[in-house]
């Protein structure tokens, strides 16, 4: 029954919205941002509703405060910068909360970065229609570019699904699993990574691996997340999918930065340690985690890092007492790193933050060097960051515990923070915790 009012109360939405557009008068470049605003009458169409259609790009994304929720569908305009997509934003002033959605690849910052390699390394799109959800309120965005767009709009709106009575299933069957590095070349690599953080050129790099797994089958981009997201508590999950079965997805307990207006909120996660169903036994391991000299200082180093990325855009600054976050398989130590930005630019804010030094290392320059020479693969998307920009409001999610599809073939990866005393075997038992839930999906 519920379902049939919402099919009902959809396609009644879609042929009202297709009426009032086709009596628009627009000029030729005139762009027009449409708002709808629903208080409990439609269920938020997500990412069911995503798999259903035949449009791309597709971008989806969860808070992990679980109050926001947002399906991105069809590309108006795409930027190949974070300055580019700031400059559109700032062009239409009239829209202070129009979103513009994407990634930014591990290459996409950074002062030694070609601009090709940046411009390869990133994605930004404005989308055709937004379905964003706060709470249990519903607003429908659509976007058209000027009059000739609007038999675009128009086509775009027709072809639009609504869910499926089909079985929603994730069917797998892995043909090979391959890690990269393997468990020796692990070993090797820390060795080496210790012995340089022994020179005193750097305090911490984090370094990664790789699980590339070849499937029988093509399996669609939307359906490992779905099922992932359900695995997986206090995170973030997002995803783009540029088409079916080619994209990316993440779910990840850390935020980048949040920021409202000129309001930063920013934070150092780093420190892991396990966690366990039983209570009692979870709530020893958070006060050891607490207690370890070697999580505190790899968390110091990331907050310390990131207020001094900070230096000099910003009028304060606030870092909070650590606290702990709790996820499915572990616990992480975290520092809440609050600011007043001097300019509300999402282009500096990313420029300085982005990596940090919990998904990178301490310094950056001297990190990312050694990883460059020494890292066995190419870590694309992972590590860098997804989220939204807009004139009011911007959030970006740290790329991690993620997965990059390529039709049959699979990308998982994970990291772990390495200090001098660190011990290999059990930075390996970490990132496989990290990675556990999953990898569990192609077990």
């Amino acid at each position: 029954m519920i379902d049939k009012y919402n099919k009902y109360f959809f396609l009644k939405l879609i042929d009202e919205i297709i009426l009032y557009i086709s009596m628009l008068k627009l000029k030729k470049n005139e762009f027009i941002s449409i708002e709808k605003y629903f208080n409990k009458n439609l269920f938020f169409l997500g990412l069911k509703w995503l798999s259903n259609q035949i449009f791309y790009p597709q971008f989806y994304w969860y808070n992990r405060n679980g109050k926001e929720e947002n399906s991105a569908i069809g590309m108006l305009k795409s930027f190949n910068s974070i300055n580019d997509a700031e400059f559109f934003l700032l062009q239409h002033l009239k829209y202070p909360n129009l979103r513009i959605w994407g990634l930014n690849g591990w290459n996409s910052i950074g002062n030694d970065i070609s601009n090709k390699v940046k411009q390869k390394s990133t994605f930004y799109f404005l989308p055709r229609l937004e379905i964003f959800r706060f709470n249990l309120n519903i607003t429908f965005i659509l976007n058209i570019n000027g009059k000739n767009d609007i038999l675009n709009t128009i086509n775009f709106l027709q072809k639009l699904r609504f869910l499926s009575n089909s079985k929603f299933e994730l069917s797998i069957n892995v043909i090979s699993k391959k890690y990269n590095p393997n468990y020796q070349e692990w070993f090797n690599l820390l060795t080496k990574a210790i012995k340089e953080i022994k020179t005193g050129k750097i305090k911490k790099i984090v370094l990664a691996r790789e699980v590339k797994i070849n499937l029988s089958s093509t399996v669609s981009v939307v359906k490992i997340l779905f099922f992932n997201k359900k695995k997986n508590y206090n995170c973030y999950h997002f995803m783009i999918a540029f088409n079916k079965n080619l994209g990316f997805i993440s779910s990840t307990p850390e935020r980048l930065y949040l920021r409202k207006g000129k309001k930063l909120f920013s934070e150092a996660l780093a420190g892991t340690i396990d966690n366990d169903i039983n209570k009692n036994i979870s709530k020893k391991q958070s006060y050891f985690l607490m207690k370890n000299e070697k999580s505190q200082l790899e968390n110091l180093i990331v907050a310390n890092d990131i207020c001094k990325q900070l230096q000099n855009i910003v009028s304060s600054l606030y870092v909070s007492k650590p606290t702990i976050i709790k996820l499915c398989k572990i616990q992480h130590l975290c520092r809440s790193i609050n600011a007043t930005l001097i300019k509300s630019l999402d282009s500096i804010c990313l420029l300085r933050l982005q990596p940090t030094a919990a998904v990178c290392g301490f310094p950056r320059k001297n990190s990312r060097v050694f990883l460059l020479r020494n890292e066995p693969f190419d870590r694309n998307w992972y590590a860098g960051t997804g989220g939204f920009i807009s004139l009011n409001k911007s959030e970006f999610a740290v790329s991690l515990r993620c997965a990059q599809i390529k039709k049959t073939q699979i990308f998982l990866y994970s990291g772990a923070g390495i200090l001098d005393n660190s011990d290999p075997n059990e930075e390996w038992k970490e990132i496989e915790k990290k990675i556990f839930t999953l990898k569990s999906l192609f077990e």
